[in-house]
């Protein structure tokens, strides 16, 4: 009987020092790897999220049961291909890699539709798109004339004319027009009759609403009128190099504001200008404080050479982009230079820099790229390199417009005439959809808000929309990971 005792105690003893270990490493994500590489590994995991959810999943040609989102454990380190199926919808496949203690996380994965569903807000045969008011409104014009400017809200799908037939600008022809995207407010620049055009600003969207002229203001054609939505009542009109100041409230026009002006731009209540004389100056809306930012007119020169005029892109008060006429592209961080020619446009991701993360979508002719701010390349080497343009597409044809889609892991972009949508998240290539043909030499809007994009139809120039992200559920949030998260970066082609 001792003996037995004896016999039990030393078995289960055995059993307890070689099992309890290895319970103890697979709880902490340690696996036995058989074979001639036998030994303990360490573990990985991949997560994947698709939108809209609940697409099938295959890992290495095997079916799971979970569908997204899929938290898939203890994963030997290598390669795994991960495909994603669900109805209606075109399959998903990328090889993804594992490694050791590290999560392979795709939680942004826009599955596209086989065929997407076209909705008609407005018919009208329109001649151009225009967003307005932060993309909330969409401005359509027929003719050149006011009386066929009609306004859509896009949140609430409302078609409202520009103007009433009693207004006495209704069968008025515009020249040119102006906006600020931010803001409800259009300038339109209208034909009287004389030498001297009428300027008249209205409020996008209020059938009968605002009317306001402000032609004795204007001392001269204006080239560009700039103003910002914290300050609608405030222009600044750009001519031959002289800025003017109006106060549309005071009804007052301050001559000569700024002088000897090669670009300009505005964020918050600041004018940041470049000067012929190569400093770059901040002036304050009420025009009481010059505050030069560079003194450094030898690297100003250097970096945006002699009489050039540039387009100000401030993202911050600390980013300003410079986008020169060939497409030059320079900022006010290292390595200063990004482009030296062929950039067109120019997207921001986050909002104010001081609040979200500082990404720039910048496109040419036939290639897309992105600024990302928010990591600075490791200091490994002594030369600082700074912020490079990666680019991650090069097979356009004719790029003419770009957004960010879905929090910066997609971009839809109009090539020609051909709306495409370039999906990034991932480890292998990126992907290319076609979405949508539109209207010969027409222009888009995307709207995250909306989640659709916004065209003219090829056929009957109608306005429509399409849904490219559809209205996000709430998912399963990936688990805080012990160990180090291994993201989606940048894949550059």
């Amino acid at each position: 009987m001792g003996f037995l005792r004896k016999f039990f105690f030393y078995f289960f003893l055995l059993i307890f020092i070689i099992f309890c270990p290895l319970i103890v490493l697979y709880a902490l994500g340690y696996l036995f790897k058989p074979g001639h590489e036998q030994g303990i590994v360490k573990t990985g995991l991949i997560y994947s999220a698709t939108v809209p959810p609940g697409a099938s999943v295959t890992l290495d040609g095997k079916p799971l049961e979970k569908e997204t989102p899929n938290l898939l454990l203890d994963l030997m380190p290598g390669d795994y291909q991960l495909e994603l199926s669900l109805e209606g919808y075109r399959p998903w496949s990328q090889k993804l890699p594992v490694e050791a203690g590290k999560a392979t996380v795709l939680d942004k994965i826009l599955l596209v539709p086989e065929d997407y569903k076209t909705e008609v807000l407005a018919a009208g045969s329109f001649r151009e798109l225009i967003p307005v008011n932060k993309g909330n409104q969409i401005l359509l014009t027929q003719s050149d004339r006011l009386s066929e400017v009609r306004v859509v809200d896009i949140r609430g799908e409302a078609e409202v004319p520009l103007l009433t037939q009693a207004s006495a600008l209704y069968g008025r022809k515009f020249l040119r027009f102006f906006t600020s995207p931010a803001s409800a407010y259009v300038i339109f620049e209208v034909d009287n009759g004389t030498s001297k055009p009428q300027y008249v600003r209205f409020r996008a969207g209020e059938e009968g609403g605002e009317v306001l002229d402000i032609t004795p203001l204007f001392l001269a054609k204006p080239e560009k009128i700039f103003w910002n939505s914290s300050s609608d009542n405030t222009l600044y009109v750009f001519t031959q190099g002289t800025v003017d100041r109006l106060d549309l409230r005071e009804g007052s026009t301050a001559p000569g504001f700024l002088g000897n002006v090669r670009g300009m731009g505005l964020f918050e209540k600041g004018v940041y200008a470049l000067m012929q004389d190569n400093t770059l100056l901040l002036r304050d809306e009420g025009g009481d404080d010059k505050k030069p930012l560079s003194r450094d007119k030898e690297l100003v020169r250097t970096l945006l050479g002699e009489n050039i005029p540039y387009e100000l892109n401030v993202f911050a008060r600390d980013l300003v982009l410079f986008r020169g006429p060939e497409g030059q592209l320079v900022s006010n961080r290292l390595p200063y230079v990004h482009a030296e020619f062929g950039i067109n446009g120019l997207e921001f991701y986050g909002g104010p820099f001081q609040l979200g993360p500082r990404k720039i979508l910048a496109w040419g002719d036939r290639e897309i790229g992105i600024l990302d701010f928010r990591r600075l390349p490791p200091d490994k080497e002594i030369f600082e390199k700074g912020i490079r343009l990666a680019w991650v597409y090069r097979e356009g044809a004719a790029i003419r417009e770009a957004f960010w889609v879905y929090d910066a892991t997609h971009v839809l972009f109009l090539d020609g005439d051909q709306v495409m949508l370039l999906e990034m998240e991932g480890f292998g290539q990126s992907i290319v959809s076609p979405v949508v043909r539109v209207k010969k030499g027409s222009s888009i809007h995307y709207s995250e808000e909306t989640g659709r994009v916004y065209f003219l139809e090829p056929k009957d120039a109608d306005l429509a929309s399409i849904e490219i992200l559809p209205k996000r559920k709430i998912q399963f949030q990936f688990p805080e990971f012990k160990e180090e998260r291994k993201e989606s970066g940048i894949r550059e082609v």
